[in-house]
């Protein structure tokens, strides 16, 4: 049996454009994915449908860190120089909010004094 189901993670390159259509809402949006080598970094279309993109809308911000999986599905066109054009793109089954850009350039873990720092306590031990 073959299966569609693909995972990548990557960073919004804009916030989530929020749509209606007569059956559900959905967002739509698009993440930068790396490659092996810098220069390799690629683009993908994502689409979240029902619940959850009503869920996650107000989360989806430019440069949000996220996990995508679901179906790869691939879009063909003919441009206005009759060439005929491709598109992929993920409809999204699942979304895991990985970080943002602040979270990630916080350092979360408390600074600790060094014992010399410390203030004194007036020389009590206490347990």
């Amino acid at each position: 049996m073959d299966l569609n189901n693909v995972s990548m993670t990557g960073r919004l390159t804009k916030d989530c454009l929020a749509k209606t259509t007569t059956n559900s809402n959905l967002v739509e949006f698009d993440i930068a994915v790396n490659g092996l080598k810098p220069e390799d970094t690629f683009f993908i279309q994502c689409t979240v449908w029902g619940k959850q993109a009503s869920a996650l809308e107000p989360y989806l911000q430019k440069g949000t860190r996220v996990a995508v999986t679901g179906a790869l599905k691939e879009s063909k066109w003919m441009n206005k120089e009759g060439e005929q054009v491709k598109k992929w793109s993920i409809n999204v089954s699942q979304v895991a909010l990985i970080g943002d850009k602040k979270s990630e350039t916080m350092d979360k873990t408390p600074k600790r004094k060094s014992y010399a720092e410390e203030e004194d306590d007036g020389g009590e031990i206490c347990f």
